[in-house]
C-alpha cells in the first residue's frame, strides 16, 4: 500500500489527555501505517505511527510524514538554502538523500484529513 487514503472506522486511540501533554491539537491528529524499509531502525515496516496535522514548518532533523504525489512518506526533513528541503531517510545507506525545490514543496502536501 503506497498511496494515502483513510480507512473507514479504523481507530487507534490516544487519550486527550496525551495529545495535550504533545502539544497536539486533537482534531490536527490521525494515525498511518507506514511501509517500507527506508525509515528502518527509527520506524519498522508496518508500524503505525501518529502524525499530528497541525503544523507546517520545518524544523532541521525532526520526522515528519507528507503525501508526496498520493504516497505517504515518512523522512527526516532539513531546509537548505534557495528554499530547498532535504529528505533523509533513517535508512540513507540504501536510500539516498533527496533534494527538494520550492516548486517540487509546493506540490508536497501535508497529510490529508479525516
Amino acid at each position: 500500500m503506497t498511496h494515502v487514503i483513510e480507512v473507514p472506522g479504523r481507530k487507534l486511540r490516544f487519550s486527550k489527555a496525551t495529545l495535550r501533554m504533545a502539544g497536539v491539537n486533537i482534531n490536527d491528529a490521525m494515525c498511518a501505517r507506514v511501509h517500507g524499509s527506508s525509515m528502518d531502525r527509527m520506524i519498522l515496516d508496518s508500524a503505525a505511527v501518529g502524525v499530528d496535522r497541525g503544523p507546517t514548518d520545518i524544523i532541521d532533523g525532526e520526522i515528519y510524514a507528507f503525501d508526496h504525489e498520493g504516497m505517504l512518506r515518512t523522512k527526516y526533513l532539513y531546509t537548505l538554502p534557495g528554499g530547498n528541503v532535504r529528505a533523509r531517510s533513517e535508512n540513507h545507506e540504501e536510500y539516498p538523500d533527496e533534494i527538494f525545490t520550492p516548486e517540487q514543496m509546493a506540490e508536497i502536501s501535508s497529510m490529508p484529513g479525516p
